[in-house]
């Protein structure tokens, strides 16, 4: 996921059943603790971004996990996840949180089944869950802590001047299908890695992300361009 010396490694795992895995003895709740509120079955906090995801439903988290149980085993040894010296300084300073950290609660309770699909502002906010882990909890956006250093900060996706104010749905679903900005300019990475999520997402989930980033407070910060 990120190899950037001397920030460090962090590697994901192998998550089918072959040699290497990480999930062979995994049980309902290991995989809600590791994917929802990113803690690892030994108790220790997780590299994975697991702020992205702590909003999933039982039901989206149980047909992700019977997908992954599915597929053929593959023989993969990855090796742990590590930190270099800045990363180990980035950390031990609360510059780079771990997503147990990030996360406010870890009692509250989940959807068992996600909000209908619809064009709205509530299915949105629920989609927009995966986007918090770059452009924070109030999408502003700014530095993507624990990311490549080459990453650019996280473009503020309020409807705030400084952010997605000016811009049309046709715009917002090209940027997101295209990797182009309204001005024809190509978005960088880690944007521009999320365009084939993007070209899967159904015209309906477009739409509902953008009626709920409509919706949101504006915030007024000026970033770079993703």
């Amino acid at each position: 996921m990120v190899d950037a010396f001397p920030i460090g490694r962090l590697l994901a795992p192998n998550l089918t059943l072959g040699a290497g895995s990480r999930t062979t003895d995994y049980q309902a709740q290991d995989w809600d603790r590791i994917v929802r509120h990113g803690v690892l079955k030994d108790g220790h906090p997780a590299v994975m971004p697991s702020v992205d995801f702590q909003r999933m439903s039982d039901q989206e988290l149980s047909d992700i996990v019977a997908y992954i149980r599915s597929l053929p085993p593959v023989d993969n040894i990855v090796p742990r996840s590590t930190f270099g010296p800045l990363g180990k300084i980035l950390v031990a300073t609360g510059k780079i949180q771990f997503s147990a950290t990030e996360i406010k609660s870890h009692t509250t309770a989940h959807l068992v089944y996600p909000p209908a699909e619809s064009p709205s502002a509530e299915f949105g906010k629920h989609l927009t869950s995966i986007c918090m882990g770059c452009h924070g909890a109030d999408l502003s956006g700014g530095p993507i802590a624990g990311g490549d250093p080459s990453w650019p900060p996280a473009r503020n996706l309020t409807p705030d001047a400084t952010g997605l104010k000016s811009w049309t749905y046709e715009q917002f679903a090209a940027a997101l299908t295209t990797g182009r900005r309204p001005d024809g300019t190509v978005l960088r990475s880690p944007m521009k890695d999320i365009v084939p999520y993007g070209q899967g997402m159904t015209e309906v989930e477009r739409h509902a992300l953008w009626a709920y980033l409509q919706s949101v407070p504006p915030v007024q910060k000026s970033v770079t361009k993703p």
